[in-house]
């Protein structure tokens, strides 16, 4: 059954995909390539040149995969420059690009939030991310301090990293600083040190016994 997309809203956009995975059984990735297919105009990338001169959210789709979400006031103009081109075309020859017409002020928070509901492959690697996409490196201690607040809901650390962002920035989250993050590694070393320790006293326990087993049946003979 396909769906006309008529959203202007991120929240109605989030709907009707849930609604059509749970209606078909399958999995977010499909159903919206699936309303790319029937819903929205598009053409292949080698037909760029066609595309209308427009403001507009456009999406870049390879059969059964949703490749790269972005903005955009000029929508021709667009592929002619865009950053990512060149790992457009290496999809395949079946590399298409939808779209729909938003006004210049919507694309901003339309974007970011389609972004963050649809998760593109390209969209979050370390070159060529949208502005308000931000990447940094962070110290094998600092990983495992955030693994330490990573909950069944984070599909991801960026989700964990993200969510704990938002809520610093809301003022819900405490800070921490470099002496918080040397503590809980120090504590999760030493949970994991107390379990080697256990395991270790477990198995010289174990060799006890079979030593003094084996000595006492040479005392018998």
């Amino acid at each position: 059954m396909s769906v006309s997309l008529t959203f202007r809203c991120p929240d109605d956009l989030a709907a009707l995909i849930t609604s059509q995975a749970e209606a078909t059984g399958q999995d977010k990735t499909s159903v919206v390539v699936g309303m790319l297919r029937s819903s929205l105009p598009s053409l292949l990338l080698t037909e760029k040149s066609n595309l209308p001169e427009i403001p507009a959210i456009y999406f870049v789709w390879s059969s059964n995969k949703l490749l790269y979400i972005g903005k955009t006031t000029n929508l021709k103009q667009r592929f002619y420059q865009h950053h990512r081109i060149v790992s457009f075309l290496e999809s395949g020859i079946d590399t298409r690009i939808a779209w729909f017409p938003a006004h210049a002020d919507e694309l901003p928070s339309l974007e970011q939030d389609l972004i963050e509901l649809l998760e593109p492959d390209l969209n979050y690697t370390l070159t060529g991310q949208p502005n308000n996409i931000i990447s940094f490196r962070i110290t094998d201690a600092e990983l495992q301090a955030l693994q330490t607040f990573q909950t069944s809901e984070d599909k991801s650390i960026h989700k964990t990293a993200a969510r704990l962002l938002r809520g610093l920035l809301a003022g819900t989250i405490e800070a921490l600083t470099p002496v918080d993050i040397r503590e809980l590694v120090k504590q999760e070393v030493a949970a994991n040190l107390g379990e080697v320790r256990s395991q270790l006293e477990a198995s010289f326990s174990e060799v006890r016994s079979q030593l003094e087993e084996l000595r006492g049946k040479s005392k018998a003979r």
